[in-house]
């Protein structure tokens, strides 16, 4: 008798250590996909922003993606503008409403020495 209680237990705790581990991917899994939603409500409302504000010949720069992608994203509760987003936004966007001229960007965050 003392064997087979010895044995479930044994058998309790690899149940639940694996469905502890489970719960816990599945949380940050839901935590990524909300910070993901966030992100993409932000661009909408960005390029909503820019089509309806910027009019030709004026273009919008990297740095007022920048500070307006951080003005929305105030509202979602993001605090950093990721570069993928941010280069992401500027391909989807018209080329006559995003200024593509200027000096490349040295040390990006994407950037891998």
């Amino acid at each position: 008798m003392d064997r087979v209680i010895v044995d479930l237990r044994e058998r309790n705790k690899e149940i639940t250590s694996k469905y502890t581990a489970a719960s816990g991917r599945e949380g940050r899994l839901k935590k990524q996909q909300a910070e993901a939603n966030n992100h993409i409500a932000t661009l909408v409302e960005l390029a909503n922003w820019v089509t309806a504000n910027i009019k030709p010949p004026q273009k919008i720069t990297i740095a007022e993606i920048k500070a307006k992608y951080l003005a929305i994203g105030k509202l979602y509760g993001i605090t950093d503008v990721p570069g993928e987003y941010v280069e992401i936004f500027r391909k989807a966007m018209p080329e006559h409403l995003v200024n593509w001229g200027g000096a490349p960007n040295q040390g990006a965050d994407s950037e891998e020495t």
